[in-house]
């Protein structure tokens, strides 16, 4: 990957730094959860969406490692997946969104007639954001774990470091659910929604954004389908430019 640099420019309050973001009198008090389907209502700018209707992946998305095809209408793959390219594609930055809806592409080995479906492993329907490349998806940006450790848990992460845990959470991985999901960071209140429930979110007065801290991403352990990706921008001040 080409190194790019990170912004480091000053406006009334505001100081992005490799990566960082200061927040003063900035978004830095939690709002309203803007929730899925509300984006365009809470201020979010619509700059990609991928119904993976095609044959092959295509120039959007780089393999980091994992199997990733396109089948019968969708993307299935288990792995990690990253946007082949950064959001906003031009200056000023911004914060990130990202949607998407999801449902376990894992099928029972055996069937009994008249009997309930067989349970299935499922683990990490997880996605992240604001990942800088050249450091990777665990190393940098937000990392959204949902149903990690066998879907047992939710996590999430911070350049690498842990910011929420829940050991018990009441909403997991279903199997044969479509799950919609919904992560962002909304001038630092980042946040993770499942099926319209807050599962994962925290308040971070230093988030991350900035030029090359833009990628987008999934982390599945077990395979899963996806479809209706959509990345939305909150750009910063235009007197950023």
């Amino acid at each position: 990957m080409k190194q790019r640099k990170s912004v480091v420019t000053l406006w009334t309050g505001l100081l992005v730094m490799s990566g960082s973001l200061a927040l003063t009198g900035f978004g830095a008090e939690a709002s309203t959860a803007a929730g899925p389907g509300v984006a365009e209502k809470a201020g979010w700018t619509l700059v990609f969406s991928d119904d993976f209707k095609r044959a092959e992946l295509g120039k959007d998305w780089e393999v980091v490692d994992g199997n990733w095809k396109m089948e019968d209408g969708g993307l299935r793959g288990s792995g990690e997946l990253i946007s082949a390219h950064g959001f906003p594609s031009d200056y000023p930055p911004g914060f990130l969104r990202m949607e998407f809806e999801a449902v376990s592409a894992v099928k029972p080995i055996i069937f009994f007639k008249n009997r309930p479906t067989p349970k299935v492993g499922l683990c990490d329907l997880s996605s992240f954001i604001h990942v800088d490349t050249n450091k990777g998806a665990f190393s940098s940006g937000y990392f959204f774990q949902f149903g990690g450790y066998l879907n047992t848990q939710n996590k999430l992460l911070k350049n690498g470091q842990q910011r929420q845990f829940d050991a018990a959470p009441k909403k997991l991985i279903s199997q044969d659910a479509l799950h919609k999901v919904v992560l962002e960071n909304d001038q630092g209140q980042v946040r993770c929604f499942v099926d319209g429930e807050l599962v994962l979110h925290d308040t971070d007065k230093q988030p991350v954004v900035g030029v090359g801290y833009d990628r987008v991403g999934f982390y599945f352990t077990t395979a899963f389908k996806v479809s209706n990706v959509k990345v939305y921008v909150k750009r910063l001040p235009n007197d950023m430019k």
